[in-house]
């Protein structure tokens, strides 16, 4: 465990370094533009032949017309477009979909090999580090036992996560935890994470499914204690297994996770309490990684902002 951290802290180091090296480089470019720009506006047409030899290649060697100066000088520098320019991959929700709040208004496709189970919810991970990669299911609290060791034995160290549920009324609720569990104690950031529910259990229409965002930023989206159950939020879906109550979730929404239209403070079935509604089903799923393939978050998070 201590070998992985330290490798944790070594790599985020390393990423760290290639980003200040960025940062710097685009420093040094936008000054260099401003300073272009300035002196093109100034100077009349016709004295190319009393520029610099810095601005005249800038100006002449691509032979883009197309390209404006900025352009110029940013290919001048840093050559053509990169796909991964100092080996970091481009920010966008193809290549980091877990940087983004999720999304409400897009479904994932099928995907080969889903069970009816997985099925249900897997339009829903629609701009998820688990969009499209094949699920396994790791706990089943009816077969593994109502209680936190056995959940944590499932899930821990797996990389991100959904956890599906069905209370004594019918609802079937959830959530998706962007950051997975290990069972350190953590407060675990995850911008991307939500909650979902079918209040009235009917899950043959995935467009019904009222899927809520975390809010107030990625903080504490799931409270990870090696003692618990599966917690989102310090109040937002709270299964705790706690002795005698191993089966009763609690829920109050607005303060991590978004309340349900019309402010309801509950994604359990109409007429069940906020605070001590009983669970018949409890399965948690994490994705396949193929043998040698890194598996996101399977450690202690020191800092996130996402």
């Amino acid at each position: 465990s201590t070998s992985n951290y330290n490798s944790s802290r070594f790599q985020a180091s390393m990423a760290h370094a290639k980003i200040a090296i960025l940062l710097l480089s685009i420093s040094t470019f936008l000054c260099l533009t401003l300073a272009f720009r300035s002196s093109s506006s100034l100077k009349p047409k016709g004295r190319m032949d009393r520029e610099g030899p810095l601005l005249r290649k800038i100006q002449m060697n691509q032979g883009q017309e197309d390209q404006d100066p900025v352009e110029k000088l940013f290919s001048f520098f840093f050559g053509q477009k990169e796909e991964e320019p100092l080996g970091l991959k481009r920010f966008n929700k193809e290549t980091f979909p877990d940087q983004f709040p999720a999304t409400k208004t897009e479904f994932a496709d099928p995907v080969p090999g889903d069970s009816k189970d997985m099925a249900v919810f897997r339009p829903l991970l629609k701009q998820t580090e688990l969009e499209s990669r094949k699920l396994k299911l790791v706990y089943d609290a009816n077969k593994n036992g109502w209680n936190p060791t056995a959940f944590h034995k499932g899930v821990d160290k797996l990389g991100p996560g959904v956890i599906v549920a069905k209370t004594k009324g019918g609802a079937v609720i959830g959530g998706y935890n962007p950051k997975g569990w290990v069972g350190y104690g953590e407060y675990r950031p995850g911008l991307s994470a939500f909650l979902f529910t079918w209040p009235d259990g009917n899950t043959v229409d995935y467009t019904k499914a009222l899927k809520l965002r975390k809010i107030g930023g990625a903080g504490l989206a799931v409270i990870d204690k090696p003692e618990e159950g599966p917690v989102f939020g310090a109040d937002g879906l709270c299964i705790r297994m706690a002795p005698k109550k191993q089966r009763i979730a609690q829920c109050s929404l607005g303060s991590y996770y978004e309340r349900m239209p019309g402010g309801k403070k509950s994604l359990f079935a109409q007429g069940e309490s906020l605070a001590n509604t009983e669970l018949v089903d409890l399965k948690a799923y994490v994705g396949i990684y193929a043998k040698g393939e890194e598996i996101p978050f399977n450690d202690a998070i020191p800092f996130s902002l996402t």
